[in-house]
Formats: structure tokens, sequence, C-alpha cells
């Protein structure tokens, strides 16, 4: 007891609170300022979910791996400069799990027939040849191409899905919406929806936008957060 009184009497950091009660015997309390520091080494605890409207606005995408003939420019525009028709692959800089992002592009360069991909792929997998075809991959490519999770379709009805209309100068719009858990592109000037399920036992979170490019020269940017 003695000690305890010398501790209090010596620090500055201590104080005496009264518990109210009606009983005869009343609780005394000992605070320190210790309480309720937080130390370096405790962990802070993760932000709350995001609700289910959450559209992330925030940050910007850009152009970062590559595999292939390519070369970005200034993280936002990235050209194909093989000697010869050849896929070459590009993906971004974030990773996505949570809410809604829509990275849009404008085609800068773009020869005929069109083959430009645009879609997304579990970022756990390498950047690899073909990945485009595998099952933790899903887009749209030239040629009406549909690639769901390793098959492949050309059915323009079914998928409401023309690349023949595509060309130059045109601007795509592609929404990874983990909240639905599908991938969406947008064609500007057609007004051309196209809306793909994918499924997360394949292409498990975090995703990453992917794009593929095959003739040479097209060039691709992105544009601006909408």
């Amino acid at each position: 007891m003695k000690e305890l009184h010398e501790s209090f009497q010596s620090s500055s950091s201590m104080k005496l609170t009264f518990e109210k009660s009606s009983a005869s015997i009343r609780l005394i309390k000992i605070v320190t300022d210790e309480t309720n520091k937080t130390t370096d080494d405790k962990q802070i605890p993760p932000p709350p979910p995001q609700k289910e409207n959450t559209t992330i606005n925030n940050i910007q995408e850009r152009f970062l791996q590559v595999l292939g003939p390519l070369i970005i420019q200034d993280d936002y525009l990235v050209k194909h400069l093989g000697l010869a028709a050849d896929f070459a692959y590009v993906r971004g800089k974030y990773l996505y799990s949570k809410g809604c992002f829509t990275i849009c592009f404008r085609i800068e360069q773009c020869a005929q027939p069109y083959q430009i991909f645009f879609g997304c792929m579990a970022s756990k997998d390498p950047l690899k040849e073909l990945v485009f075809k595998s099952p933790s991959a899903v887009g749209w490519f030239g040629h009406n191409q549909v690639h769901l999770n390793g098959s492949c379709s050309t059915n323009c009805k079914k998928y409401n899905y023309h690349s023949t209309v595509i060309q130059k100068d045109d601007e795509i719009q592609l929404t990874l919406d983990c909240i639905h858990e599908q991938i969406r592109l947008f064609h500007q000037r057609k007004q051309m929806l196209c809306i793909l399920p994918v499924d997360i036992k394949l292409v498990p979170f975090p995703w990453q936008y992917l794009v593929v490019l095959y003739n040479i020269g097209d060039t691709l940017r992105i544009l601006p957060n909408i």
C-alpha cells in the first residue's frame, strides 16, 4: 500500500476516479495515461468494408507491366513496336477486389482488321503468352471474339459485341465491377455496352486489367478518370 501511495504521489500520469454507486462501498480506479496510448507495434485495424454502391474514383490507372514488343510512354500511352504482327501484353498498376472502377482508353492508332483485347485477369497469375485464352482471364478481342475463362465465342447476338465497328480515335470504357463480379465494355461512339460475368473461382480477387495489342503500330492511351 505504501509503494502504491508513493507511485501515485510521484506520477503526473495517474488520476483517481470514483465510480458512482448507491452501495456503501465505492469502487476507486487508478487510471494512467499509458492506457490510452497506442504503440507502433500494435496493428492498425483495417478500414470498414466498402458499401455495395461504392465506386472508386480517387485513383488514376496507368500502364505498368509489359510482355512483348511494347513501349510505355509517360505511364499513360502504350504502343506496339514489333516488326511483325505479334501478341504484346500490358496490365495496370492497381489491384481490384472491392468496389467498381472504370478505366477510359482512347485508340490513337488502330490497324485493320481491329485486334485489341480488353479485359481482366487474376493478378496472382504471371503475365505470359496467350494469357487472355487461359481460365483466369475474361475479355473481348478482335474478330468479334469473346474470351471467357478459356473458351472463345464469336456469337455477336449473345454477347452484343461487334469488334468490326471499332476504329481509330474511338474511346473504350472498361469497368471492373467487383461488387457484381462482372466486367463491362462500353464503346462510346456506337453506344455499345457489353457485359461478361467473372467466375471468381477461376479469376479470384484481386483482379488486374489486361490489354493485348496485336497489330504493328497500334497505340492506346489511358484517359483521365470519368
